[in-house]
């Protein structure tokens, strides 16, 4: 059974957008009058009452906030909404707590999301009971007696709506520019997903509400730096053994060797053992300088402070030094074939899935110097992708170039060196099609086309290779 598609309401109570923003294909708009007015009215409905769930410190009714409109029509599109949501708010709270001047604080990045059911559009306003999902986690149910929350969510803590600004523009924000523009020619697939995750234990350190203690957000930071800064995946129980050693070897390489540094990590490190393995005598959560005597700063925010300083430079690193092509060479061709062809299956046909997979930039990377791949195995190749790029030809209605595609898929001789030179036909009349591609077209037709000029070239050279 199909299940129907309920309209959803994403509200940040503690959020202000003030010029909108957009997150991949979602849109925060501000709370102003006039661009709620332009709501359906279905949204206009549920969403002053929802806005009315959440107060201030104080008891006062949020005044500025945010919002987003979407709907969920599966369990799946919730997964991926809120993969995107946590995306969203883990690199925008980053970028507000790594900078103490902002004034912003964890909750100001909440959200909850609101799904609108049939049976509670029947209801009326007389009485409602709407359910949001606090970060995607958490159910926190609200009554609504003609209009009004009878029991509002309400922060225990002071604090204001943030005011966003600037946040995605790529000229004064680089950790957007390469998490949201064009991560994969930044950072590889696990770099990303190791820089996420470090950002959101960073993040977790500022999250206390009183019932937590210092050393809750210590034990954050250390998670913190190790999630960022320890090499490779570690998956057997010896490869656990030297994670002080790694942090200490990244950390130095990137900010610099000096025994003062040293000393704070070693000292660093004996407070997170102490409080992680539950000693009975902890060190203190102040830092005391190498030869000294007296504390002068707070290991927290010395960590808090290195951490931010590591992103920095190794985002600095990444933008401005290209080092794709090293880990290029450690891949071979036959991996490349075998890759690719498991990620287009999974594809079918579905030319931003097949971006979105890795699936063309592997195609797009076979080289003409690795003979792994065996002639059989391109020509089978050959049959999953060329389809795909015929499929795109027929859109652009390029009937001359795709006769010349179809004929590599008519083909049924033995010898292989005679498909290559239908290869090279293709590439002939293909060549002009796709260094002639006009401005406007979207970032995964220039990636297919780019792939597929690639694998044609590669292909009609190693069919033609005498190496098998």
């Amino acid at each position: 059974m199909v299940r129907k598609k309920h309209t959803a309401i994403i509200i940040f109570p503690y959020l202000f957008a003030h010029d909108g923003l957009k997150i991949e294909d979602l849109e925060v708009k501000p709370s102003f009058d006039k661009t709620i007015k332009k709501e359906p009215s279905k949204i206009k409905e549920f969403l002053t009452p929802i806005a009315r769930c959440f107060r201030m410190s104080g008891g006062q009714q949020i005044f500025q906030w945010s919002y987003i409109t979407t709907c969920i029509s599966s369990r799946e599109y919730f997964l991926k909404l809120k993969e995107k949501l946590d995306r969203f708010t883990t690199v925008a709270r980053y970028v507000y707590l790594s900078d103490e001047r902002t004034g912003g604080e964890f909750a100001n990045f909440d959200y909850f999301v609101f799904e609108i059911t049939p049976q509670q559009e029947k209801h009326g306003r007389k009485f409602r009971y709407l359910e949001g999902i606090l970060n995607g986690e958490t159910s926190q149910g609200f009554h609504i007696r003609d209009d009004k929350c009878e029991v509002p969510y309400q922060f225990p803590r002071n604090i204001r709506p943030l005011v966003l600004t600037n946040l995605n523009n790529p000229n004064t924000n680089e950790i957007f520019k390469i998490v949201y523009l064009n991560p994969r020619f930044y950072l590889s697939e696990r770099e990303e997903k190791k820089l996420l995750g470090s950002l959101r234990w960073f993040n977790k350190s500022f999250a206390i509400t009183g019932e937590t203690d210092l050393g809750t957000s210590v034990v954050h930071m250390a998670i913190t730096l190790e999630s960022l800064l320890r090499g490779g995946e570690q998956k057997e129980p010896e490869e656990h053994a030297g994670i002080k050693a790694q942090i200490k070897s990244a950390m130095m390489a990137l900010l610099g060797d000096s025994p003062d540094l040293e000393h704070w990590i070693n000292k660093f490190w004996e407070l997170r053992n102490a409080l992680i393995h539950g000693s009975a005598k902890v060190p203190s959560f102040y830092y005391v300088a190498k030869g000294g005597t007296k504390a002068h700063r707070n290991n927290l925010d010395l960590a808090r402070s290195f951490f931010t300083r590591c992103v920095k430079i190794l985002l600095r690193i990444r933008s401005t030094e290209f080092n794709r092509d090293i880990h290029e060479q450690l891949v071979s061709n036959e991996v490349r074939i075998k890759e690719a062809t498991r990620l287009l299956k999974e594809a079918k046909e579905d030319t931003p899935k097949a971006y979105k997979n890795g699936a063309l930039d592997l195609v797009a990377s076979l080289r003409s110097n690795d003979v792994t791949a065996t002639k059989q195995g391109v020509q089978k190749f050959g049959k999953l992708f060329i389809p795909i790029v015929i499929k795109d030809l027929k859109r652009k209605k390029q009937d001359d170039i795709t006769e010349k595609a179809e004929d590599i898929l008519k083909w049924k001789g033995r010898n292989l060196a005679d498909l290559s030179l239908v290869y090279y036909d293709f590439e002939k009349v293909y060549s002009p099609f796709y260094f002639s591609q006009a401005m406007g077209e979207t970032i995964t037709e220039l990636a297919l086309r780019g792939a597929a000029y690639n694998f044609i070239g590669f292909a009609g050279w190693r069919l033609l290779t005498f190496y098998d």
